[in-house]
C-alpha cells in the first residue's frame, strides 16, 4: 500500500470515528418531571404518572425513579432522582424534591391560590406582583419566636391559618406564594457567624433583572432605607443582627444564585 493511500485511509477512518463520537454526544433524552412535590405524612405516593421522557427523535424513553431517600413517615424535604434511557443510546438524570408534609397539600395549595386570587390581577407587572405578595406576607404574619421548622408548605399553611410565626414562617409563605405565582425564587437559610448565633431565613427572587433578597419578617427596621423588599447584596451586607453585628444576612454564597450588588 502506498503512503498516499494509507494516509487517505487513515483520514477516512478518523473522520468516521469522529462522526460516530459526535453522533453519540448529540444523543439526548429530555425528562418532564415535577421539580417539587408535596405529599402528606404517612401516604404512599406514586411518582410515575407525573414523569415522562423522550429522546431526540421523539421516541419515548424508559424512566426509572429513585425515591429510596424519601421517608413518608417523617416530615421533611427529600431528594428524588429521575433517570431516563432512550433507544438512541442517550440517557439523562434529573433531581427533584419531595416535601413530606403534616398538612393536607391539596387543602394548603387551595388556600395559597385563594390568597393569590385576592391580591393579584392580570394587569400587574412582575414587580407589582412580587411586591403585593411581599406586602401580604409581611402584614399577615405577626412575629412569634420558636415556631417549629417543618416543611415550607407546612410552615406557610401554619402562617396563613394561625397568622403568627417567625422568620422561617414568613420566608416559607413567600416561597410558596412566589412559586405558585410563577416567580423564580429560592429559600435561603442564613449561617451562624462568630458574632451572630441567631438563625435567620429569607428568600431570593428574580423577576428578570437578576437576583435580589426579600425578607418579610415583621418588626425588623434595618438601616439605609431598608424595606425588606428586593434589596441588593450591597445593602444586605450593611444590615445589623440583634447583637449589632452586620451579619444578619450572612449565608453560604456557594449554595445560592449570585445576588445583584446595587439596585
Amino acid at each position: 500500500m502506498s503512503k498516499a493511500l494509507a494516509a487517505i485511509l487513515a483520514a477516512t477512518l478518523f473522520c468516521f470515528s469522529f462522526s460516530q463520537a459526535a453522533l453519540a454526544a448529540d444523543r439526548s433524552v429530555q425528562i418532564a418531571f415535577p421539580k417539587y412535590i408535596n405529599v402528606i405524612l404517612g401516604s404512599k405516593p406514586d411518582f410515575k404518572p407525573e414523569v415522562s421522557a423522550v429522546d431526540d427523535r421523539g421516541v419515548s424513553a424508559k424512566v426509572f425513579i429513585d425515591s429510596s431517600k424519601v421517608d413518608t413517615g417523617v416530615h421533611g424535604t427529600y431528594k428524588v432522582i429521575y433517570r431516563a434511557y432512550g433507544l438512541n443510546g442517550g440517557k439523562s438524570e434529573q433531581e427533584g424534591l419531595v416535601a413530606v408534609t403534616k398538612c393536607d397539600p391539596e387543602k394548603a395549595c387551595t388556600l395559597l391560590d385563594g390568597v393569590l386570587g385576592k391580591i393579584l390581577n392580570d394587569g400587574m407587572t412582575e414587580k407589582e406582583k412580587a411586591k403585593a405578595i411581599f406586602d401580604f406576607a409581611k402584614e399577615e404574619i405577626k412575629y412569634r419566636a420558636g415556631v417549629e421548622k417543618v416543611t415550607s408548605l407546612d410552615s406557610a399553611y401554619f402562617g396563613l391559618t394561625k397568622a403568627t410565626g417567625d422568620c422561617y414562617t414568613s420566608a416559607a409563605l413567600l416561597e410558596q406564594l412566589y412559586t405558585r405565582a410563577g416567580i423564580a425564587n429560592v429559600f435561603v437559610a442564613g449561617q451562624h457567624t462568630e458574632a451572630n448565633a441567631h438563625e435567620h431565613y429569607w428568600v431570593m427572587i428574580d423577576i428578570g433583572g437578576g437576583w435580589y433578597h426579600c425578607d418579610a419578617v415583621r418588626g425588623y427596621k434595618g438601616v439605609d432605607g431598608f424595606t425588606g423588599f428586593m434589596f441588593p447584596e450591597s445593602q444586605a451586607m450593611k444590615q445589623p443582627s440583634g447583637d449589632g453585628a452586620t451579619d444578619r444576612y450572612s449565608y453560604d454564597k456557594s449554595l445560592y444564585p449570585t445576588a445583584e450588588w446595587d439596585n
